[in-house]
């Protein structure tokens, strides 16, 4: 990547965000990313930015405590983590998080069950920053850049910069960084978006039905279930673009109502661990049955995290014409993957997607179907051959999706 791309692509994240005049910013990622880190530093300075922090999401570190440190210090969090989420809530901080791994596979052979203290204690600790984030308190963005050992993983070789920039000139026009302006690009696109949200809430839905191989699974709504997708508006009223791609549309499933079997499309990564062939069984909600050809030890661990980890918080429609889905690859990235097919979510859910949701406390959020975990896990269920009905509440069937190709 050159020094005007990385000029180019940082701009692009300051506005997905919409960094304000003396806002502060945080920004989330491994090492490795810190030479492009340290632009977009320089370039939020120069747009008024009051202050930046950088968190280093230091993965060869974390798998050192899971694998040597004493197990009754797995569950320990510092006080200072809870604290400075709250800062950054009260403060209005902007936060950009930039994926991608410097070792896609660092994780695989993790202790499931040390793992799983530690990931249980940390989403305890998180939980009130995950839900300030999911109700959009403050403006925040999840982009990726390609790393020598991930850019391999996706497109086979041996790591190294010609791989890397293989892969960067494939995401390239799928951030659409190859238009003349990508932020009025991305503003076109959300139109687009914007629309199917507004067709998907004229038809009223009370449930969502998936069809295909190894699926028929129903997925109920709250009543006039709210449809997100292709950016969203914070408090103060400011628009942002919360993830970069985006190729969803999306809403909270009423956590009780979903039945039925569904099998995964694509590989996903939970846990940090990727997870192949994944199958669910559902009643009432739950999850009362799953299996996996690889990775089916790490389903049951996410599931023990706690109760509503079983149930469902995300309902994601994603038609053939994304073009992380033309690509043909398999991205082994939630943010690339998820944008390449339907998908829904164990756990969590996202206050806006129930009418006044943002507004309610826990148990009236429970109430109207939310899902309160402390996880939130995304999983890919669609594909050309995976057909998806709208129930509406008087019993009319509508297409969504036949063979990958939006109906509305």
């Amino acid at each position: 990547m050159t020094e005007s791309t990385r000029v180019k692509f940082a701009n692009v994240l300051l506005s997905a965000v919409n960094l304000q005049e003396s806002q502060s910013l945080f920004v989330r990622c491994e090492p490795v990313h810190w030479q492009f880190v340290n632009v977009l530093g320089r370039e939020a300075y120069r747009r008024g930015a009051r202050y930046v922090h950088v968190e280093a999401n230091h993965a060869g570190l974390y798998k050192a405590r899971i694998d040597e440190s004493r197990e009754e210090f797995l569950s320990y969090v510092p006080d200072f983590r809870s604290t400075i989420h709250r800062q950054y809530v009260d403060e209005d901080w902007a936060r950009i998080t930039i994926a991608g791994q410097q070792d896609p596979d660092l994780f695989a052979s993790l202790n499931p069950k040390r793992n799983g203290i530690a990931q249980k204690s940390l989403a305890e600790v998180d939980l009130p920053f995950r839900r300030a984030i999911q109700a959009d308190k403050i403006r925040w963005v999840v982009t990726a850049l390609p790393t020598p050992s991930w850019a391999a993983k996706v497109l086979g070789g041996e790591p190294g910069t010609e791989v890397e920039d293989k892969l960067w000139k494939i995401m390239e026009p799928i951030m659409r960084l190859d238009q003349p302006d990508p932020v009025a690009a991305w503003a076109a696109h959300g139109e687009v978006l914007g629309a199917r949200q507004q067709a998907l809430a004229d038809l009223d839905l009370d449930s969502v039905k998936f069809v295909g191989p190894g699926t028929d699974l129903t997925i109920g709504l709250p009543r006039g279930a709210v449809w997100l997708g292709g950016g969203s508006r914070s408090p103060d009223g400011l628009w942002f673009l919360a993830n970069l791609p985006t190729e969803e549309v999306f809403t909270t499933p009423d956590f009780r109502r979903a039945s039925g079997e569904v099998t995964l499309t694509r590989p996903a990564l939970i846990l940090g661990r990727t997870v192949i062939g994944a199958r669910f069984r559902f009643e009432d909600g739950k999850v009362i049955e799953w299996s996996a050809e690889e990775g089916e030890e790490t389903l049951t661990e996410l599931f023990s995290i706690d109760e509503e980890a079983r149930y469902l918080g995300e309902l994601a429609l994603v038609d053939a014409g994304s073009p992380i889905y033309k690509s043909g690859l398999v991205f082994h990235n939630i943010l690339f993957d998820e944008n390449a097919a339907c998908h829904i979510a164990f756990g969590s859910s996202y206050p806006g997607g129930i009418p006044g949701g943002n507004e309610l406390n826990p148990e009236e959020y429970r109430a109207a179907g939310g899902n309160v975990s402390a996880v939130h896990s995304d999983v890919m269920i669609g594909s050309p051959e995976v057909g998806v009905t709208g129930v509406t509440r008087e019993g009319s069937s509508v297409p969504i999706l036949e063979n990958g190709a939006w109906m509305l």
